[in-house]
Parts: C-alpha cells; structure tokens; sequence
C-alpha cells in the first residue's frame, strides 16, 4: 500500500511538475502538506528557489521562508542558538575597526545566534552598530567572499540565506521605520553599505548568488519604507571626485533634486559600481551558458532603481541585455513552458519594462505585450506549475493596475480588462484545478475585475465548480447536476474541502450579483431548493454552515429593480427556507432523538430565517402569504410544550441548547414584526421564560417559604432549559425585546427579577467584592476540595477515599441521632462525601471539619502542612471507633485492614510461634530499593538469630537458631502502600526527603508475601536442591504461579521537599460509564490524566531524569531529580472488582428487591422504540445488569427517595439551589441583559407612557447596582460608565423617576445603603458611582423643583454628625458630591446654606467647639481626604456678597467677579453662619485650618485661593489676619510644604485695592516679615531663605507696585541676591535638574537650574535700580529684557512662583 508520501507525489507528478527530487523536497519541507508543496513549487514561498533546505536534525523543518513572527529557536529547523552572554568569548579574527584581518578568518557564529534570537521574534529588535552582530557578520562574509569561501563556511551561508534577508526586510519595509530616530537611520544606511560591499564581492564569483541579489533589489527599491523616510537625504560623498564629473553610476533625479534627492540611495549604487559591481553584472550578463533565472536575478537589482542610475554610462551595458532577452521569450517554445527554470520569465520582464521606461521608452510597449501574451501561453498549457505561476502573475498584475498606490511598471487597467475579456482568460482558468484552494483564491480577483464582462458561459462553468464544491472529494453524481442530501451523509469535511467549498460559494455569489440577470436561471436549477437546505443545515462543517448563511443573505440584498419581472432574492430564498421540511419543530425529546446531529447543526439556518424576515416589507409579506403572528403564536405553542433531552449531569443536551437557541431567536425577530401583541403575549411568555428556561433555580429559592415547599421537588427540576451561553443569550434578547416600548411587560420582567435577584441580604450588607462561587464541577464529573492554605494532604487523601466503591454511600447510609452532630467528625465526614456525591459547585470548603478535627488529639491550623500517611490512619481510626460506639459496622476496617503475622521458626527443632498484628497500611522503605517488589522482598525476608542471638524456644527448654520474619496473614480488599519518603538527618538536625527512584507495577501479585505463600517457598525450598541456588539477586516468590492480584487504583503523590510541599492524587475511576479512566485531583481542580507507563513513571516513580529540551542558559544541571514522587499507594484485589456496583453519581446502595420492583412501575425506556416487538425473556444471571441499569434510569428521572442523612441531603441541596442562582446572576451576559433591559426604553421620549416605563427602568437599575453589581468583583463590573450614562439619562428626561428615586433614597432602605456604600465601602470605585448616582439625583430635583430635595439633602447632611467622622477615611467621595452640587449655581448654594450646610461642615472640619489654641481635630493624613470640603466650603461663600464686610472703600478700583461661579445672576446675601464663622474673630480656627489645606492638600486648589483673595478685598482686619497666619506658617512649616503657602500670600499680594501697599509692608517689613525671615534662616536654613527670595523676585514680575517697592526699598533685600551668589558659586558644581528646593525635604540649598534664573533675575533687579535711581528704568536695562522676557514666557517662566511647577518640574532636561 502507497505510503501518504508516496500518493502526495503520484499527484504532483500528474498536475505537471517534472522533478520528482523537487517536489520529495517540497513536501518534505512542507512537513507532507500537499497545498503548502504547491506553493513551494510554484515559487509562492521561498525555500527552494534559494536553495535553502531545513537541517534534517532540527526541531521540525520550516521551509516556507516566513520568518516573521517565529522566534529564532523554531524557524527555519535550525538547532535553538546559545543565549549570547553565555558564550565564553567572542570571536577575535577582526580588527578593531571591524574589517577582516588577513589568516584564518572565522565567521562569528557567536554573534550569528544572537542576531537570530532577535530577528526571528516577535518582538524583534536588529543592531545597527557596526560593531554589533550584523555589522560583524556582514564583515566577516565580505571577508570570506574575498576568500571565496562564503559558501563552503556553513554559518556564513546559514546567515547569507536565512538571517540576513529577514534582517533587512524588518530593516527597510516595516511600518516602525517612520518611528526611529537619525541615529538610528544613520546606523541602518552603514548596514547597507556593508551589505553593498557584500554582494560586490560575491558577485564576482560563481554561481550567481541569486537570494543575494535579491536582498540587494530590496536595498535599492527606492519605494520601500526606508528610502521613502530618508527621501530628503543628500549625498554622504561627492562621487564626481571618485569617478569624475558625468561619470557616475547613479545621480539624483533632475526634477526633483531638491526636494527629495534620494542621495542615500544614490550612495548605495554607486558604491556597489565603485567595487566592480556593476562591471560583474555586465561581465555575467555577457556569458552564453547563464539560465534565465540567474539574468533575471542580475537585472532586477538595476530594475527597480533605474531611473537613477546615469544613462550614459549604464546603457550602453543593458541595452544588449534588454534585446537578448525580448528575443529570448519571444522564441520561447511551447515545450519548454513547463520548465520550472522559466518561472523566472514574468519577473525578468517586469525588471526589462523598468529598465525600457528610463532607455529604451519604444519598447515599453512591447515588453507589456510580451508579458500578457507569455501569461496566456503559459496559462493554456496543460501543466499545473506553469498555470498556478501565470495565475499568480495575473491577479499580480491585477492589483498593481488597481491599488491606489501607483506602481511604475503596472499596466494599464483598460488594456488588462481587454486582454482578459479577448482571450477568455477565466474560462482557460477555470478549467484547470478548481480543487485547489490556491488556484481559487487567484481567479477569484479575475472575477471581480471582469464584474459585469463576465460572459453566460464563465457564469455555467463556476455554477458547475459550486456544484463540485459540495460533493465531497469521494461524492458521486454528474457535475452539471445539482444533488440533494450530499452534505448531510458526510460525517466530515477536510480543511481542504472546506476551503475549496468556502471560495466557490463566494465566486457563485458574486457572479450573480455581477450578472442578476441569470437569478431566473440560478432559481430554476434542478434541486436548488434541496442544495441551499442541504448545504445551510445539513453540512458537518460549521465554517461551511456559516459561509452559506452569509452568502445566501448577500445573494438576499441583490439589487434587482432593474429587472422588474425577476424574482426578488430574498423572496426566493424566504419560501425556499420557510417551506423545507425539517425536524426542527418536534417538542418531546423522544421525536428529536434520531435528528440529534441536524439539531445541533440548525443555528445558521435559524439565523438566515431571522435575518430573511427582518428585512421584509409589508408588501412582501402580503406577496408570499406571511402571517407574522401566526408563526409567532406557532412558536410559542413550541415552546410550551418544548421537553429538552436531560444529560447525565441534569443539564439540557447541547443539541436541544442550540434548538432552543435558534426557536428563541426567531420568536425575538417575530416580535419586532408584529409589536403589538407584546402586551397580549407578554405576561405568559415572561413568566415561562423566567421561570422555566432562565432561572428555575432562584423561583424555587422565592418559592421556598411557601406551605406546600420545594423539597419535594426532584434534582433535575433545579436546572433551567436554557444551560448554555447562546441559548440563555437569545432568552435574554426575547425579555428585552418584550420590554421594548411595553409598560406592562417591562413593569412584569423588572418585578420579577427584583423579588428574584436583587433584594437586601443581610448576610451581605457590608460586603463588597463579593463573588460567590459560580464555577460548576469539572468536566470529569467530580467534585474538587478547597485548599485552606496547606491542607492539600487531607484532599488528597479525602478523594481516595470517596472513590472507594461503595465506601462513601455506605457511609451515608448511616444517620444518628445526636443534639449537634456538627460536632462530630464522623457527621462532617459524612457532609463532605456527601458534597463530594451531590454538589453542583466546583469545589466544596470543608471548614467545620478543618475546625473540630483534632490529630492525636491535637488542633490542626490550615496553614500547617502535615503528613498525608498520618492523616489517613488517624482520620479511619477515629471513624471506625465512632462506628463502634453507636454499634454500627467499622467500615474502614473492613476496606483497608490486614493482620500481619510475626513469625518465629526454629531450625533445629519443628516448632513455630506466631503472633498476629493488625495493619491498614504496609510501611515500605524506598532507599536501596528500585522497584515495589524489591521492597516489599526486604520487608518478609526476616533475619536469623543465631548464638548469643539466637531465640529461647520454650517448648525445646534451650536456645536454637530461628527465622525471624513478618508476613501477611490476611490481605484486606484495598491495600494501602506507605512509601516512607521522609526521614530524619541527625548530623544536620533536619527533615529529610528520599526521592529515589522506586517503581511500582500495574498489577500486583502479594500471594509470595503471604503467609501460605511464605510457606510455599519454604517447602520448595526443602525439598529442592536448586530452588534458591539459580537465582541469585533476585527472589524464589516471583515464578510462583499462585496468585493474589491487586491493581493499582489510587496513587497520593508528594511534590516538594521535607519541609514544604504539595499532595494531590491520581485515581482510578472503578464506577460509572467512566470506568478504567484515570483522573487527577489537585486541590479543587480535577481533569482527566492519561496514565499510561511513560506518564506512571514520570508523575509517580521519582528518581532522576534528562529535560528534553536542554538550555545552556539554564543554570539548572543536565541531570534533574524528580521532586516529585508517589507517597501513598491505594491496591484493589482484583476479584473484589466484579461485584456489583452503583454508578458514581448514584446517592445510596438501593436493595435489589426495590429495584426488581421498580420493573412493574418504571416507564419504558426512551431507547426502545414504541414499535419494537416485545422483549424474549432474559436468562437469570442476566437480571444483575438489568437491575444495575433499572437503578441508574430510576436515580436520573428522580424515582428514588435520598438514602443520606436528611439533614446534609437537605444542605447540599440548598447549596446547590444557591449556587445556580449564583451561576445565573453573577456573570458577564446576565449584566448585559439586565443592562440593556434597563437601558432600552431610555431614549423613547415620544411614548405615552415615558413617564412611567423610565420609573420602573431607574427602579431596576438602581436596585441591580445597589444589591448586586457595586458588591461584586471588579471583573465584573466592566459597564460603569453605561450604567451612569444610562441613570442620567432617565434622571434627567423623568420627573417621576426622579421623584422614585428620592423617596427611596430617604426612606429607611436609601438611607442605609447611602451610609454603606457611600462611606463604610472599601472600595473606591463603589463610592465614586454612588456620589454620582447621588449628584445627579440632586441636579435633576433641582431642576424639577422636587419638594423631595430638601429631604435628599438633609438626610445626606445628618451622616455629618456620626457617620462621615466615623469614615473619614472614605469621605471624599461624600465631599465631591458636595462640591459639584454647589457649582449648580446659586440655587444650589442657597439650599445648602438654607440647610445649615457651612455650619455642619464647618463644625466636622473643627470640632465642636474648637478654640484658637486648641489641636486639630484631624491627623494631617486624615486631613488630606478633605479637599473636596475646603472646596464647598470655599464656594460657599464665593456665591454670597461679602462687600458688607470691607473697612475702605475700593474708590477707583473694582473687585472682579469670582472665575469660579460661571452662572450668571447676582450673589445671594451674606449668610448668617458664613459671617460669624469666617470674618469674626471665631473664624480664626477655619483659617488656620485653610492654612494647613495649604500645606497637607495636593489636589487644585483654586476655589480656596479665590475664596481668601476675594475676602481680603477692602478688608483690612481679615487681610492683615490671614496674613499674619501666613508668616507664621512660613516660619514654622517645612520647607517642602511651603509652595501652596507662597501661591497664596502671591494671590493675596497682588490683589488691587488701596490697602496693596499696606499689605505688601506687613508682608516683608513687619515683625517676622519675609525680611526678617530671610535673615533668620539663611544660615540655618537654606532652602527656606531662598524660597523667599525666589517669592520676591516672582512677585516683582507680576506685581508692578510691588516691583517698584522692591526697587525703592533694594536697599533691604539686596543682601539676599549677594547671599544667592555666594550659594551659586560657593562650590562649583553644574546645576541640577533633578532636584528642587520646593519639594526637596531637606534644609540646604540645592543648586538647580531654576535658581540660576531666579539669581539673573534678581541681579536685573537691581541693577535696574542702580541705572535710574527711582525712575522705573529705560528700556534698553537688563530688567527690562528680562521683564520682557518673563511677558513671553508667560506662566511658563522657570522664574514665576505662581506658576503650578516647581523648580524640578519648569526646567529643560
């Protein structure tokens, strides 16, 4: 038989390509892909044109040449290089300068690795140094290539071919180009000078190196990224000297040298012309024997830059070459089209056009016809190489005719269509190989270029390839012939299949489009109707499905009006789907069962059907007969009476998810149709939906207080229909569109899931990133044990023994009577088998057992590791006594206990002693032992007391030599095996672990170590001579033939070290449809594991292994210990397996009578067909399995009665109940659908009952976000800004929602959850929705005059007096919603203060009754919360007219209005509690306290600067106060917080009033002024004293009285600038520019670039006083240029201090 190589090349010789060592090597590199070596051969990859083939030894060949995207480990097979600094030492064989050195040139394969490891990556990064890895191995190649050994070096090569094109290509074309640097670009034009230097020398020698060439034709593209960026450049060199004027090889074009002379490209040619590049070219081109290829390759490089290359000098050499090769392929023979070496052709004839357009202009013409016609010919020959070559060439032509981007040697777009039209080039195509998916990809561009040219027949001939398409490769039928039901009796379809099947639905598609005319033809087809049936539903392929479905609507959209007689599309197609007959519509289980694979393949056919209805018109509808509301009323009487087929696990098959799914699509689309009978329909429909096939779960749960209960409801009525995301996803679709523009519906729905979802729960009150668990069990079907820290070695050993047969529901089987059993170990050991065997969840968290377990008497801590063998026999010894006690039987003891015999045997005399000992586990050493075998060998061989030693038999009265050994009496039903791996070093005074290697067998035969067996050997010992004598090093037991077998079932394996580690369990499955198969349970997940030998001896036998992928940059050995090994092995006797057992998810052993009972009740079975004849009565010993059977069908339809305690029953399956609702609320796609239910009515302003449907949506989002959303993980809360969008829009637009909303808030549920989730959340994101929620609930009763506001406010001001103290920590939030509601307006602010709002702050802020000379209420970190209260504070009084309190009149100056009150209206009247608190002498405490805002605050602090400068306007007493707090701070406050100090006392300073002078004296001349200051701290502190000379000369610039009293008073402060200079220049170090005086903690000065400003300043200052005495200086002074200089700058000035930079911040790097 043909290997699937071998037919691979039968088939490639027969499409026509001759070379049987090319296409072996294809296929080989394209790892035997039969359209990857299509590719390959026809030169659509690079690899073999180059000669490049994979190293055999390689991790796996590549050969495609796409090296983009691989790392340099995988590409290409080339073994993975060495990390670069892990090399010893770099190669040494060039110079310093990086050129060759004469001798024994070595290529640098060191920097050849590392240049790999960052080509071939993602995130790739090239060196552009010469010095780096490409400049050395470029250099190092021209070295060789001088040598001629370039291609005798294997890495010189390897880096040639491989490494070095991929380089460049990232180099020169990629779009990161644009975002280098000029450094960078200077580095890449010295790379490609080297490489230039490269391929002058190698040209020269043969063979030609085409790959070579072809980088350089990349280098000298003048369109490719690179030059295009360096386009501007200029010449590097003056050429005309090198090869004097006129003689250059390349010289910027003429027309526009100056604007972008491309004079690095200019460079590059005439550097390969310097080195004899271009005299190799010529002298190559002149040889007789050169192949085509070899030319093409030579004259591309010239090709693509030649309109800058100098014609006289050049043309003369090319213009021969052009003649040669015109001739040459217009002599081409028919014969010699098949010839792979002519691939070449198209290429070399794109490069001769490029060559004619700038020598020889008459022949361009010529060339393009010479090109199409060479296509055509190659295109009608029978030979697929050159028909795939010609195609790709064509649809190349095609897009460089049609791109936007103009390409030079494209030809003409109408000439290109006449061509194709004239000689029927897609008819010649299509009669090629359509089957392959590269050939279809190229005439598909042919299409859509002809468009409406394509002729009737082309139109026949590509119906015929859709025909084709969808018979599978083995399909029978005549291809002119539709057929129905092919795709449906196909079980698969290959890629290939599907792609051909994808692109000839799309070519098909188009055609009919291009030429609607042929629908008519296309509608009358034989079988149509059955093929777009069979291809949409009946096709295994999802992709073809979906292909279909989108294709068909496309067909649906044709615009036919210009054929009025023709048949609409969408028409044609509607009956089509609408009249196949189709088992889509069967609502019992039993009717669906044979059609189970066309129901889960129906979703695109539900989708075409939707999308098909949608676009109707009336009109239409009336035409094809359609009643919306009778296929709506159809589908919901489908859905009543819809039975899902139930899963093992209860949930609704997969197929019956995607029926439902299709079904609830439709109806939503049927409802869009006919909306007005939402409300008719709504009620019913709703209910059903919520109650049945969403949320079965949570109904119950609501339900659960009702007399009659739910316990009597089955398991398998807790599941919704809908258990999958796409079908709970169109039920979710369905509500909402129900809830569209219907009141009542939305009012049903919102109620619904309200009672269901969204109440208060005490339990969660104060909780926050909350998630319960919504994670079901595994796929196995188990259940997983959460790991409380470090009690991994009780989940290991607990799943063992759950999955004992029968253990765990004999266990359950047992139900005390005690007052609180949750006390007990044995009733949490039951709870947790019982979680194990019932549990939906993922997981199940034993905490009462961690609590109460006690381990020989000692408490546990979950965080301490303990060992897993002490465990298991401290945990059965403690249930089998409390079994004892209550006098039931011991069960661990009847499952794991053996008795050992101790034995004693005298050799001189018969007589024996024996002494039994019971055992649940065998204690075996692991050191010295390889294998279990061994082991349990050293455990009964005994030792011999002899001599002094020798044992005292009492019967012989006299010592006697004797055996001494242990054996095995009884052997119990499951052997548990303890590796004892741990041990103790008493040198170190450590805990040690054994991690040698110790194998143990799938089966295990303990007869040998038994008593009999033990025996057995003895007699052959006696009684023959050769019994131990031929088997040394080993033992006589293992060719007994007597057997005990056991089979490995369980393995608890250790992964860690002595002192720390991690326990988790490998296990058997004995039970259930699931048997013989291996799982793994690792904490809480558990997954299926394939054991098998390689994977047993991997995770379990420990000992030593070799990594198979060794990395030298791991500084791990070569050689690796397994720290990871088995510890506890769990043996079953093999007889006991045949005794019948319960399936693994069964809840109770149920008695054989009850089950032979239940044949005479039980309904049939769904697998025997009603039709079936009656059953021939069964054999008795046949009655076992049916009963077993008769068990499992009568647990999964709920028949039998829970035989475990009913107190766990009842708990699991409340848990359980829980954890659905959990499942079906806490997710991703139910906040989406509760998003756009509440969202849906918002914009529908227009609807009578607007009013009413907003209320009930604010309702829902309200509740939903309070209760549920903010209380969850961030995760989940991805939709924030849509729901405050969503809040605010129907806030805003809803005076009756408004008003809800305000009632609620105030009444005792509001004001609770405001408290809670306002301020005791820890979560900030929580808080800041609910200050948003809350301002715009404020904003919208303003706005509507809602007498409910003045409530809102009130209850929000009252949490002042507890609950803000008590949260500070969280208050901001609480503060911003205050600050934005009072920047509303005056009416805003007239509330607030109508509310006492100043005062109840004020007194939060203070206290309640601070004096000045009393502490601060608030730390300064509790303090920094409060910057939102400063700043409500500040606005406050900005909103209320404050010149009642002036002492002067303001006379010709005029206070300007505050910037931070936009609304316009006259400010309210000064409030009571603003005066007294503020401008009398109790207001001192709130200043001093606005002073430390201005130290501690670090947020904007615009309001309250406004605040105290509009204060102190005309008010002497609070002007001179405010500033005598501001000294004092000055003095007292670290330097590092005295930058919003120095804004302030600016602001303060340069207010226009008459009292500015007045202010400014007190600021500097008054007892501890700046002056002062300034004096007192230059010595001790620095940095201090030069803030205030930095403030002085700030405020001099933008203050002109106080410049002019700076100068009038230089005397004062000249001091200071000498002081500054000596600082400056005291030690001369340069400047800093990252340190700063203002934020650095420390009290020296720091020498920064800003204080260089500040002291020219300062000196221009009073120099300008000097030069004009009192005058204000002339215009020509320092000051001036630097006053005008500061007027530039603006606010920008390093020298302004008001500016919100510090000197670190304001300075140029």
């Amino acid at each position: 038989m043909e290997t699937e190589e071998e037919q691979h090349m039968t088939t490639l010789l027969c499409m026509g390509f001759p070379d049987a060592v090319a296409i072996r090597k294809a296929l080989r590199m394209a790892k035997n892909d039969i359209n990857e070596a299509v590719a390959l051969l026809t030169n659509e990859s690079p690899g073999l044109g180059y000669g490049y083939e994979p190293m055999e030894s390689g991790p796996g060949p590549s050969g495609d040449g796409e090296s983009s995207g691989r790392s340099g480990s995988g590409s290409g097979g080339f073994d993975p290089p060495p990390a670069y600094h892990d090399v010893v030492e770099g190669e040494k064989n060039n110079d310093e300068n990086g050129n060759c050195s004469r001798g024994n040139v070595e290529f640098p394969t060191t920097n050849l690795y590392e240049l790999e490891s960052r080509v071939f990556t993602d995130h790739w990064s090239i060196p552009y140094k010469r010095e780096e890895s490409l400049g050395k191995c470029l250099i190092a190649s021209t070295c060789l290539a001088k040598l001629s050994l370039a291609d005798a070096d294997e890495n010189c090569k390897r880096f040639i071919d491989r490494c070095m094109p991929e380089a460049f290509k990232k180099l020169l074309t990629s779009s990161a180009v644009h975002k280098w640097g000029t450094e960078i670009h200077e580095g890449i034009y010295n790379m490609l000078m080297l490489l230039v230097d490269l391929v002058a020398e190698r040209v020269k020698l043969e063979p030609i190196p085409v790959g070579l060439l072809g980088v350089l034709t990349m280098a000298f593209n003048p369109d490719n990224e690179y030059h295009f960026k360096n386009r501007m450049k200029a010449c590097q060199r003056n050429w005309s000297e090198v090869f004097g004027e006129g003689s250059m090889f390349a010289v910027s074009l003429s027309s526009s040298f100056q604007k972008e002379p491309h004079g690095w490209l200019v460079d590059l040619v005439n550097r390969f012309g310097e080195l004899g590049g271009f005299a190799a070219i010529q002298s190559k081109l002149g040889s007789e024997e050169i192949e085509i290829g070899c030319v093409s390759a030579l004259v591309q490089p010239l090709g693509v830059c030649a309109e800058y290359l100098n014609s006289s000098l050049v043309q003369p050499m090319l213009d021969p070459v052009i003649h040669k090769m015109i001739t040459y392929v217009q002599n081409v023979e028919e014969k010699d089209l098949k010839d792979k070496r002519l691939v070449s052709i198209p290429e070399l004839l794109s490069a001769i056009k490029l060559l004619c357009m700038r020598f020889q202009p008459d022949l361009v013409t010529v060339v393009d016809d010479l090109r199409l016609d060479i296509l055509l010919r190659m295109l009608k020959t029978p030979h697929f190489s050159a028909k795939m070559n010609s195609l790709k060439e064509v649809t190349k032509l095609i897009e460089d005719s049609t791109v936007s981007k103009t390409v030079k040697n494209a030809i003409d777009t109408d000439k290109l269509l006449d061509w194709l039209v004239e000689n029927s080039v897609l008819s010649i195509a299509l009669e090629g190989n359509i089957d392959q998916a590269q050939y279809c990809d190229r005439i598909k561009g042919i299409i859509e270029l002809l468009g409406s040219k394509l002729s009737l027949d082309e139109l026949s001939k590509i119906w015929r390839i859709q025909v084709g398409s969808n018979c599978s490769s083995g399909s029978e039928g005549e291809p002119t012939t539709l057929h129905a039901g092919i795709c449906v009796k196909q079980n698969c379809v290959s890629i290939k299949d599907t792609i051909i099947a994808r692109e000839a639905l799309s070519l098909l598609v188009t055609c009919l489009q291009l030429r609607c005319q042929q629908l008519g033809s296309f509608y009358n087809l034989p079988c149509v109707s059955d093929f777009i049936i069979d291809i949409l539903l009946g096709s295994p392929s999802g992709e073809i499905r979906s292909v279909a479905c989108d294709q068909l609507y496309t067909l649906s959209q044709t615009d036919t009006s210009a054929y009025p007689d023709l048949h609409k599309p969408n028409l044609f197609l509607l009956r089509v789907v609408l009249t196949a007959q189709l088992p889509l519509w069967s609502p019992t289980s039993i009717m669906r069962g044979i059609n189970q694979r066309l129901l889960s393949q129906c979703a695109e056919y539900f989708d075409l059907r939707c999308q098909l209805l949608d676009d109707l018109t009336s009109t239409e509808m009336e035409q094809l007969q359609i009643s919306p509301a009778a296929m709506l009323e159809d589908e919901i009487n489908w859905l009543d009476n819809f039975e899902p087929t139930w899963t093992a696990e209860l949930e609704t098959s997969e197929a019956d998810n995607i029926l439902q799914a299709g079904h609830l699509r439709l109806i939503k689309t049927l409802l869009s149709l006919c909306g007005n009978d939402k409300e008719q329909l709504g009620p019913s429909l709703i209910q059903q939906l919520l109650d049945d096939f969403l949320f079965r779960a949570s109904r119950i749960i609501l339900n659960s207080n009702n007399p009659t209960g739910s316990s009597s409801i089955s398991q398998q009525d807790f599941h919704p229909k809908c258990s999958t995301v796409s079908s709970r996803l169109a039920a979710y679709e369905v509500l909402v569109m129900l809830a569209d523009s219907s009141l009542g519906n939305l009012q049903l729905i919102t109620r619904e899931l309200l009672s269901m979802h969204h109440q208060a729960d005490p339990t969660l009150t104060k909780e926050f990133d909350y998630l319960p668990p919504v994670d079901s069990r595994s796929s196995s079907g188990f259940v997983g044990l959460k790991n409380g820290g470090a009690t991994c070695y009780m989940n290991a050993v607990f799943q063992q023994l759950y999955m004992q047969p029968g253990l765990a529901e004999a266990f359950l089987t047992i139900e005390e009577d005690t007052e609180n059993p949750e006390e007990s170990v044995f009733y949490q050991v039951q709870s947790l088998f019982g979680h194990l065997m019932e549990s939906k969840l993922q997981y199940y968290v034993p905490e009462n057992f961690w609590k109460i377990f006690k381990m020989w008497n000692k408490e546990l801590f979950v965080r301490e590791q303990q060992d897993a063998y002490e465990f298991f026999t401290s945990l059965v010894d403690q249930l089998d006594e409390h079994l004892k006690k209550i006098n039931r039987e011991q069960i661990f003891k009847n499952t794991f206990q053996g008795i050992f015999s101790d034995q004693k045997i005298c050799k001189d005399c018969p007589h024996r002693y024996e002494r039994e000992e019971t055992f649940m586990a065998l204690n075996l050493g692991v050191t010295s032992c390889q294998s279990l075998e061994i082991s349990l060998d050293q455990f009964v061989r005994g030792e011999v007391l002899e001599g002094s030693n020798a044992y005292y038999c009492e019967k012989c009265k006299e010592k006697r030599t004797t055996v001494k050994r242990t054996c095995i009496k009884s052997l119990p039903s499951v052997l548990v095996i303890h590796l004892m791996r741990f041990g103790f070093d008493w040198e170190s005074g450590r805990s040690i672990k054994y991690d040698e290697q110790i194998k143990f067998p799938w089966v295990l035969n303990m007869e040998p170590y038994t008593v009999s067996g033990m025996a057995r050997q003895d007699s052959t010992s006696e009684h023959g001579e050769n019994g131990r004598g031929g088997e040394q090093g080993g033992s006589p037991r293992k060719k007994v033939t007597i057997s005990e077998n056991y089979e490995l079932v369980g393995v608890v394996v250790h992964s860690g070290q002595a002192h720390a580690g991690h326990y988790y369990s490998f296990i058997k499955d004995r039970r259930g449809s699931a048997k013989g198969k291996w799982y793994k349970f690792n904490d809480d997940v558990v997954e299926e594991f394939d054991m098998n030998d390689e994977t047993l001896e991997y995770e379990c036998f420990g000992g030593e292994y070799r990594p198979k992928v060794y990395d030298q940059s791991n500084p791990y050995p070569d050689v690796r210990r397994r720290y990871w090994n088995a510890y506890m092995l769990f043996y079953q006797r093999i007889s006991d397996q045949n005794s019948p057992v319960l399936p693994k998810k069964s809840r109770v052993s149920v008695m054989r009578q009850e089950a032979e009972d239940l044949t005479l009740s039980a309904p049939s079975s769904p697998e025997v067909s009603p039709q079936s004849s009656p059953r021939p009565p069964r054999a008795n010993n046949d009655r076992l399995s049916l009963l077993t059977k008769l068990v499992r069908k009568g647990e999964k339809k709920g028949l039998f009665v829970e035989k475990m305690p009913a107190r766990i029953y009842q708990m699991v399956r409340d848990e359980n109940l829980k954890f659905m609702k959990n499942r079906d609320v806490y997710n991703s796609d139910y906040f989406n659908f509760t998003l756009s239910l509440a969202s849906v009515n918002a914009t529908k302003l227009k609807h009578p009952t607007y009013q009413a449907m907003a209320k009930v949506s604010l309702q829902l989002a309200i509740q939903f976000l309070f209760h549920t959303y903010l209380r969850t993980k961030k995760k989940l809360r991805v939709d924030t800004e849509e729901w405050i969008a969503t809040i605010e829009a129907l806030l805003s637009k809803s005076s009756e929602g408004c008003r809800w909303l305000i009632e609620y808030l105030v009444g005792s549920e509001g004001r609770e959850l405001i408290k809670i989730c306002l301020l005791e959340s820890c979560v900030r994101e929580v808080r800041i929705v609910v200050a948003t929620i809350l301002e715009k609930t404020l904003e919208s009763a303003l706005h509507y005059q809602d007498k409910g506001l003045d409530q809102l406010l009130e209850v929000l001001l009252s949490l002042l007096d507890k609950d803000v103290p008590e949260n500070c920590k969280n208050c901001s939030q609480y503060f911003y919603l205050f600050s934005n509601f009072v920047q509303r307006g005056h009416k805003s602010c007239q509330l607030l203060l109508q509310h006492s709002a100043y005062m109840r702050m004020l007194i939060f802020l203070l206290g309640p009754s601070r004096q000045n000379n009393q502490n601060r209420r608030w730390s300064s970190a509790q303090a920094r919360e409060f910057l939102h209260l400063h700043n409500t504070l500040a606005l406050m009084v900005l909103h209320t007219d404050a010149s009642g309190q002036r002492t002067v009149a303001p006379g010709q100056y005029k206070q300007s209005p505050p910037v931070s009150i936009s609304m316009p209206g006259p400010l309210l009247a000064l409030h009571g509690d603003i005066e007294a608190l503020l401008f009398k002498p109790e207001g001192q405490p709130y200043l001093l306290e606005v002073m430390f805002a201005m130290r501690e605050l670090s947020g904007p602090l615009s309001f309250l600067l406004e605040m105290i400068t509009s204060c102190c306007f005309c008010n002497e007493p609070f002007s001179l106060g405010v500033l005598q707090l501001l000294k004092h701070q000055l003095e007292t406050a670290p330097p590092h917080e005295l930058k919003n100090i120095f804004q302030l006392l600016l602001e303060i300073l340069v207010v226009e009033d008459p009292l500015q002078t007045q202010r400014l004296k007190y600021a500097f001349e008054s007892e501890k002024g700046l002056l002062a200051l300034m004096h007192q701290s230059n010595n001790v502190d620095s940095s201090r004293c030069y803030q205030c000379v930095k403030f002085l000369v700030t405020l001099a610039q933008k203050c002109s009285p106080a410049k002019d009293y700076f100068k009038e008073n230089a005397n004062h402060w000249s001091w200071a600038v000498q002081w500054l200079q000596k600082k400056m220049s005291e030690h001369y170090w340069t400047p800093q520019s990252n340190v700063s005086n203002e934020t650095s903690t420390a009290k020296t000065f720091q020498r920064t670039i800003s204080a260089q400003d500040t002291l020219a300043y300062a000196t221009a200052l009073l120099n300008e006083k000097e030069q004009s005495g009192s005058s204000n200086g002339s215009e020509e002074s320092p000051a001036n240029d630097n006053s005008d200089r500061s007027l530039r700058q603006g606010s920008e000035s390093p020298m302004i201090l008001g500016d919100s930079k510090s000197d670190l911040d304001d300075v140029d790097p």
